[in-house]
């Protein structure tokens, strides 16, 4: 009997080969499947059957990768059909990404919240620790609310067109300091009087 046909009949048995270079043994396992007849074929071809595992063991990290590029594409996605993803999580995933990356005050205490456009999570994070642009965002929110009744949350595009149409602009009047680094007394009385407004 050849050794590939030898162990094609083991491997149809349901046998498990292995070879302990330790011990110099060959291992057959699960021992009851073993017949009389697969011993005496394995003692007759004991060093080519012992070469066959040898060249089936994986001796580098390189043969892995080998296998692994075999199993796996390029970008790293089992070979076949994608999985279907649920009509609920493809859903929530495209509300968010509609809302995107958003941030608002969290219900905490010295908190704020930004949202994962890519996931549809929130995530608290300490104010004093926050960008610049989660306070003001934050903080333009509360006065919509406030100012304006809009109790709904604004999507990130939303909050663009927003910020886009309130420019401030600068008073066209007289610099508020001379070249030396005055400050004109008439400029001081012009912010006094807007300020009692």
């Amino acid at each position: 009997m050849a050794v590939g046909e030898l162990l094609h009949r083991v491997e149809e048995a349901g046998i498990t080969l292995a070879y302990s270079s330790e011990t110099g043994k060959l291992i057959a396992k699960p021992t009851s499947a073993v017949t009389p007849e697969i011993v005496a074929a394995l003692r007759e071809r004991r060093e080519e059957v012992i070469d066959a595992l040898r060249s089936e063991t994986i001796q580098s990290a390189a043969e892995v990768f080998d296998i692994a590029r075999e199993v796996f594409d390029v970008n790293g996605d089992p070979k076949g059909e994608p999985e279907e993803v649920p009509r609920f999580v493809a859903r929530g995933l495209e509300e968010a990404s509609e809302l995107g990356l958003v941030a608002r005050w969290s219900r905490t205490f010295g908190f704020v919240e930004i949202h994962d456009p890519t996931a549809g999570d929130w995530h608290d994070i300490p104010t004093k620790g926050a960008p610049a642009w989660v306070k003001r965002e934050a903080m333009k929110r509360k006065e919509l609310r406030r100012h304006e009744g809009i109790t709904r949350l604004l999507s990130a595009s939303e909050m663009q067109e927003r910020w886009e149409t309130e420019t401030y602009s600068a008073p066209e009047e007289t610099p508020a300091v001379s070249e030396r680094g005055y400050v004109y007394e008439d400029y001081l009385e012009g912010v006094r009087e807007e300020d009692d407004d």
